[in-house]
């Protein structure tokens, strides 16, 4: 395991999951987190479970990701890592979906990582962590039918296209 002594991760969606699995890797490594989730107990318990800390935090609130990023900043100086790690999902034929319901997947989805991105490059840019190292999770294939489980709205968009070619 690559050491983390001291590094500060941020998780968004960290109460349950990848997100949970991601913050006691992190932790295990030696890294302070954030553990960020909508349901406020489960941020709060892996938050406790990891020795670090959790918050509710609603990706679609810009003011509580900027919450999120100040309080690990208050807490520990810095952040190093930011994993984005919320998604949801509707399942369905397209046409069936309601259009609030992909109004909901894309502020979610997409705009969450958007305003993540809004709150915390400017902080990992200064704190010059974007110099030499950037990554970005996505699901695997965005034509697969895993696409439907993992919610990314790119894997929404093949699986539309796919969808209307077929019909």
């Amino acid at each position: 395991m690559t050491p983390l002594d001291g590094a500060v991760a941020v998780i968004t969606g960290g109460g349950s999951g990848i997100g949970r699995a991601t913050a006691h890797s992190l932790a295990q490594r030696g890294a302070h987190v954030v553990a960020t989730d909508i349901d406020e107990a489960r941020a709060l318990t892996v938050g406790a479970e990891v020795g670090g800390v959790g918050l509710r935090v609603d990706v679609t609130q810009l003011a509580d990701l900027e919450q999120a990023r100040d309080l690990a900043l208050d807490r520990y100086g810095r952040v190093d890592i930011v994993m984005n790690n919320v998604g949801v999902l509707a399942v369905g034929l397209p046409e069936d979906i309601p259009l609030e319901e992909w109004q909901r997947i894309i502020d979610i989805n997409l705009m969450g990582l958007v305003r993540s991105n809004h709150v915390f490059l400017p902080l990992l840019t200064a704190q010059g962590i974007l110099e030499d190292r950037f990554l970005l999770l996505t699901s695997n294939d965005a034509r697969a039918e895993l696409a439907r489980k993992y919610a990314d709205v790119d894997a929404y968009l093949g699986e539309m296209t796919s969808e209307l070619e077929n019909e």
